[in-house]
């Protein structure tokens, strides 16, 4: 299993890219076009093998789909979305999320409603850890998405 990513560098435009003399240093979007994947086979991948996991998933985005287990925040105070299990065991996916637009939606999420959110991958520590969170779709139907996303 691989996190499917198709990566669309900046804005398409007509003729291609322009490298004339800009010394620009502003930030310009990606867009990604993300395949969802269940969360609990995201999670499967690592328990199986996380080296290969890593390799194929840390560092990219991922969208992944499921049943809400936990809305809450961590030991910083990172607000937190956590898919149900296969196994229904301690671990499972945790999605983090950053930004303040993000973070209001959650206060409509109730455990046990399919959910679809795309985030960066940062691998397995108990959880496997998504980090600057969307929440794509208040269903688990989707999908493929659409994401635009600011370099970091």
């Amino acid at each position: 299993m691989k996190c499917s990513v198709v990566f669309l560098a900046g804005i398409l435009t007509v003729g291609g890219c322009d490298d004339s003399a800009s010394t620009s240093t502003s930030v310009q979007p990606r867009t990604l076009i993300l395949e969802a994947m269940k969360a609990s086979s995201l999670y499967a991948h690592y328990e199986r093998n996380e080296v290969k996991a890593d390799e194929d998933c840390k560092g990219r985005w991922c969208l992944v789909t499921g049943r809400v287990r936990t809305i809450g925040k961590d030991i910083l105070d990172t607000p937190y979305v956590s898919f149900t299990s296969a196994d229904d065991g301690i671990f499972s996916v945790q999605c983090c999320f950053s930004e303040a637009g993000e973070i209001r939606k959650l206060g409509n999420l109730i455990p046990g409603q399919s959910i679809s959110i795309a985030g960066l991958c940062k691998g397995k520590m108990g959880n496997v850890l998504l980090d600057n969170c969307r929440l794509v779709s208040a269903t688990s139907e989707v999908k493929t998405a659409e994401l635009t996303i600011r370099a970091q």
